[in-house]
């Protein structure tokens, strides 16, 4: 079990028929103060930028085990979801101490977190970096400045390569409509929505969703 906070990228590999299921957990962290953690006295060798990983215990093991069941039978319900979420958290609490909690969630301790939250919170929700700057309270210059110290790269950088996964993902895996979409991430027309979408991806939006049913279409004749 790894931990990876937000704005992270990482690589994972797993051995065939290995499964893996990924929680974002958002602001319920919060809610159990994990950033206390960093006030934890651990030997600094112990300190890495590398993620921590906690081996499964037999409760933690159950636990996913039943998580996956559900998430197999389609149950992905948003309120299921949270409440697993705040499972794991408490079983966490059982099953590990509280300097392998430390340590697990130390990256916590390591980034503006009240900072990166609003971001995230907000990106979607803005037409530009000055109105982003505007919403946190900080001068266009005060709010690029801490933007790259906190995500190491331009404000405007980040937000359009973040809108462009966002706007991918939402065209392959939501049942949205493509005009939906587009009005959702706040484009004027469909032809600037278009145009972004062949400037990112190469493609248009359309033709991403069809062949996103195309590989649904070909996983279903395999598995048959």
């Amino acid at each position: 079990m790894i931990f990876i906070s937000i704005g992270s990228r990482c690589l994972i590999s797993t051995t065939e028929g290995a499964s893996a299921i990924c929680l974002k957990p958002g602001l319920i962290l919060n809610l159990y103060n994990y950033s206390n953690y960093s006030q934890f006295s651990y030997p600094k060798e112990l300190s890495s930028n590398k993620p921590v990983i906690l081996s499964f215990t037999p409760i933690i093991s159950v636990y996913a085990e039943s998580l996956k069941w559900f998430l197999n039978m389609n149950f992905r319900d948003a309120l299921y979801i949270c409440i697993k979420i705040r499972e794991l958290f408490y079983l966490m609490s059982i099953c590990y101490t509280l300097q392998e909690r430390s340590l697990f969630f130390q990256s916590l301790a390591s980034r503006d977190n009240s900072f990166s939250d609003f971001i995230y919170q907000n990106y979607r929700e803005v037409k530009s970096i000055s109105e982003l700057a505007s919403l946190s309270c900080y001068s266009r210059s005060g709010f690029e400045k801490r933007f790259r110290k906190i995500f190491g790269v331009p404000a405007s950088h980040w937000i359009t390569l973040r809108k462009a996964a966002d706007i991918y993902h939402e065209i392959r895996r939501s049942r949205k409509s493509i005009k939906q979409i587009c009005f959702d991430y706040r484009f004027s027309s469909m032809s600037h929505f278009y145009k972004f979408c062949k400037s990112k991806f190469g493609l248009s939006p359309g033709y991403i969703r069809k062949q996103t049913l195309i590989e649904k279409d070909d996983i279903k004749k395999v598995k048959k």
